[in-house]
């Protein structure tokens, strides 16, 4: 894995720090467009008895956890393997 100099490592720090003002931002504008009996509506469905098909459930946790592996794969790392 190449590592990042200092100014790579600011870059990205930089690039991170904007995608999460991105993401406070959309959270923002989707709680303005949520009115309060959309909320109750999809609250309501907590209290249902639904299962989920197996088959979703499995491509489900393969995307999810796809999800995890590249974002583990794209963070600068934190340790010093120059030892």
């Amino acid at each position: 894995m190449e590592r990042l100099g200092p100014r790579g490592a600011k870059r990205l720090g930089r690039v991170s720090r904007l995608d999460a003002n991105r993401e406070d931002e959309m959270m923002d504008d989707a709680l303005v467009e949520v009115t309060a009996d959309e909320l109750r509506e999809f609250l309501e469905a907590d209290a249902l008895d639904v299962r989920a098909d197996p088959t979703f459930k499995e491509r489900l946790r393969r995307q999810l956890w796809e999800i995890v592996r590249s974002r583990v794969r794209t963070e600068p790392s934190g340790s010093d393997d120059s030892n």
